[in-house]
């Protein structure tokens, strides 16, 4: 058997990290949205270094210690490359918007002395704002106690009066906006924080000399050991856990390029930084801040409008009813979250709702849905909420939301230290007579009805009792988890569910269109991920590709599957979409010889969904919902605006502009508009 190659995960994932620092540098992206997509860069890189990087380097360092084999030709010094790379074309898109912005009367100060104009209204907002938060750290004294905190900025001053010392301020842009709006005369300036304090250290030392003002960030292992076993208060474990997060091992320091090599060596070695992989950047760290770039209105009216749709739900009849007539599939943010949270409000009043069963992950810090179930439960009704701890940088989030629940009187279950809960599900139990209704809400995302306004996502509400009876049977599990779940206490033949049978039936589905490819029939697969890394499954759509079927993939980012290769991927084609929303939706189609199968999920193709996590995929058995699904997916793969083929991209072919332009999303939003 001829063996299978694949790409490396984290390399893969920097690849989609690049498409996204390309529409930074799209010109037909309003300079807001440019400016949005330098954030979305610079967020992403410091999660890879808090929690993929420090991985890459114990894998390399096991390999190295065991010598069983000659490391992965250090995957950690190509993805410093590529990276090094990336931040060189990170300075060149900003360079572009800061001429961009000086063309719509906009100067941002970047790596540029403060014009004189507004040094007045500079120093008066430092004097009356920034003073009183600064924080001065002398590192010549014997007794200090400095620990540089995870991903915050702290700038170095070296002070000489009589004798030299060296300062560390700590940026307060936790209290104070990092980038600050100035006007004067009609025209607006844009302003860093940190030049505004590095400009007025006059009066933090005065009469001193000052040699040298620089900036560094420590990035920090941000990954919490779940497998621990918990003894005691549960609550408790996991808020200490969460306090030691901002404390893990360092990982990067992002420096100054201007410091200087002796200082940095000696700066290193006294703040027990020297685990820590160097990072030379520029004078301006953390730009995750660019989400928060001052509102103003010459750029906001630039983007085009993209208005969202009210799906037709009827006033006159309860959503309960509504259902009963027919599955409802809202596609997020095409169409408004309304339906979701009316979903749940409903649920909270109706006479006749006895049990409300709700999975939740990532939720709004503000939710309108489990307010909802505060209400359901002061209404007398059993609620019952599967609260996910360890959804990454959500914990403190859902573990603040299970006290309040908990509090209301609402039944909270916890996950298992060993197994994620990924699965976004809710039921609902209505008594008529003496018989039990069901009605199960499935989505791709989570319900959180911020993020639904950018994540493009799908949730179906259906009271299909082949579902719903499903659905009644996970939540039984899930009341009372165990871990490895064993296959044998329950049997879904509709839903697909991770730990029981979700791997079989995709390979089976695989299989079924190799079988139809090899008797002469059309066979077809059309997949979108987020993620694709499982190698099983991978080397399926290989055996499928090499039998002739053909296959179609948007995957948004990590690809480990290897294209063009004879003999194992010449029937497969990638696409990554990167546009104004977040593609996000899971949706799985098979040919299955004209009668096509449709599944729809929380699952990415990935190690962690596959093992380690419950996930739920659900079938579409509306033929209406099938055809409109299929239109969506047929928009997407047509795109060649947003779109580009992920072969291209990793050769850097540049993308051959053609007519019609066809831009998806924008394609999606008129085609539900008119249904």
């Amino acid at each position: 058997m001829k063996k299978h190659t694949y790409f490396d995960r984290d390399l893969s994932w920097l690849t989609f990290n690049h498409r996204v620092l390309l529409e930074s540098t799209n010109p037909t992206n309003s300079i807001s949205e440019r400016i949005k997509f330098l954030a979305i860069f610079s967020s992403n890189l410091d999660e890879f270094y808090s929690v993929r990087y420090p991985f890459i380097k114990a894998v390399q360092k096991i390999e190295t210690k065991e010598g069983t084999k000659k490391p992965n030709l250090n995957i950690s010094e190509m993805a410093d490359r590529i990276i090094g790379k990336q931040l060189n074309d990170f300075g060149k898109s900003i360079r572009s918007i800061v001429r961009g912005l000086k063309s719509e009367g906009i100067l941002w100060v970047y790596n540029a002395p403060i014009p004189n104009i507004i040094l007045q209204e500079i120093n008066l907002y430092f004097l009356n704002v920034i003073l009183g938060h600064l924080q001065i750290i002398d590192m010549g004294k014997k007794d200090i106690d400095f620990f540089p905190e995870n991903n915050k900025i702290y700038l170095v001053v070296t002070v000489k009066n009589k004798k030299e010392k060296k300062i560390i301020i700590p940026l307060p842009s936790s209290h104070i906006p990092r980038l600050v709006l100035f006007e004067k005369n009609g025209k607006k300036y844009v302003v860093f924080l940190d030049d505004i304090i590095k400009t007025n250290l006059k009066w933090v030392f005065p009469n001193s000399e000052i040699n040298m003002i620089s900036s560094f960030k420590v990035t920090r292992n941000a990954e919490i050991n779940y497998r621990e076993e918990i003894k005691g208060d549960f609550l408790a474990t996991w808020e200490e856990k969460l306090k030691k997060r901002d404390y893990g091992l360092a990982t990067r320091l992002l420096y100054d390029q201007d410091i200087p090599v002796e200082f940095l060596e000696q700066f290193r070695s006294q703040l027990n930084l020297k685990a820590a992989s160097l990072v030379k950047g520029g004078s301006y760290h953390h730009l995750k801040d660019l989400f928060d770039f001052p509102k103003i209105n010459e750029l906001e009216s630039k983007p085009i409008q993209w208005p969202t749709i009210s799906y037709p739900l009827s006033i006159d009849k309860s959503i309960f009813e509504q259902i009963d007539n027919t599955d409802i599939l809202i596609h997020t943010p095409y169409h408004t979250f309304d339906p979701i949270v009316r979903f749940f409000n409903e649920a909270a009043t109706h006479p006749k709702v006895k049990e409300i069963y709700l999975t939740i992950y990532r939720v709004a810090q503000d939710s309108k849905i489990l307010k909802a179930l505060i209400s359901a439960a002061k209404n007398g009704k059993s609620v019952t909420v599967f609260v996910e701890l360890k959804a990454r940088f959500d914990e403190e989030n859902n573990l603040n939301w299970a006290k309040i629940l908990k509090k209301a009187g609402i039944n909270i279950i916890y996950s298992d230290p060993t197994l994620k809960v990924h699965a976004k599900a809710a039921l609902v139990k209505l008594k008529s007579g003496k018989s039990e209704i069901l009605y199960g809400l499935f989505g791709t995302g989570n319900l959180n009805e911020n993020t639904a306004k950018i994540y493009t996502d799908h949730f179906l509400l259906t009271s299909d009792i082949n579902l719903t009876s499903e659905l009644k049977q996970a939540f039984i599990f899930l009341e009372k988890i165990k871990t490895p779940p064993k296959k044998e206490t329950l049997t879904f033949k509709n839903l697909l569910v991770a730990q029981f049978n979700l791997l079989e039936k995709f390979l089976l589905l695989i299989q079924n269109e190799i079988k139809n490819a090899q008797e002469g029939k059309k066979a077809e697969i059309f997949i979108k991920l987020n993620n694709l890394e499982e190698q099983s499954l991978i080397d399926a759509l290989y055996f499928a590709s090499n039998s002739g079927v053909k296959i179609r993939l948007l995957v948004r980012g990590i690809c480990r599957l290897v294209l063009g290769i004879k003999g194992q991927s010449e029937n497969i084609t990638v696409k990554r979409i990167v546009d104004r929303f977040l593609e996000h939706g899971r949706i799985f189609s098979f040919l299955n010889d004209g009668d096509s199968l449709i599944y729809m999920g929380s699952a990415d193709w990935m190690n962690r969904n596959i093992h380690h996590r419950i996930e739920i995929c659900f079938p579409i058995l509306n033929e209406l919902l099938k055809r409109e699904i299929c239109h969506i997916m047929e928009l997407q793969w047509s795109d060649n605006v947003k779109a580009v083929e992920l072969k291209r991209l990793l050769k850097n072919i540049p993308v051959i502009d053609s007519e019609p332009n066809a831009r998806s999303q924008k394609a999606i939003l008129d085609y539900l508009s008119k249904i």
